[in-house]
């Protein structure tokens, strides 16, 4: 909430936590449910950006609808 609230009023300073704490918590969730689909223990390479498995790394990116392609960078 306080999250949207923020987006709304553009007050950055009205935020009640970090906004790299949100992505933090959203990368783990993301990953505790790779770990489930793969059904294993999983390790992320920090450097990379990947996981040590192709297994696991095949959940990081999902293909867009309609044939929409972005340009790799």
């Amino acid at each position: 909430k306080n999250f949207v609230e923020v987006i709304k009023s553009r007050k950055l300073t009205d935020l009640k936590t970090p906004i790299e704490d949100g992505c933090q918590v959203a990368m783990n969730c993301c990953m505790g449910n790779i770990a489930q689909r793969v059904n294993k223990t999983i390790h992320w390479d920090s450097h990379a950006l990947k996981f040590t498995d192709n297994q696991s790394n095949q959940y990081l990116t999902s293909e867009y609808h309609n044939s929409i392609a972005f340009p790799k960078v």
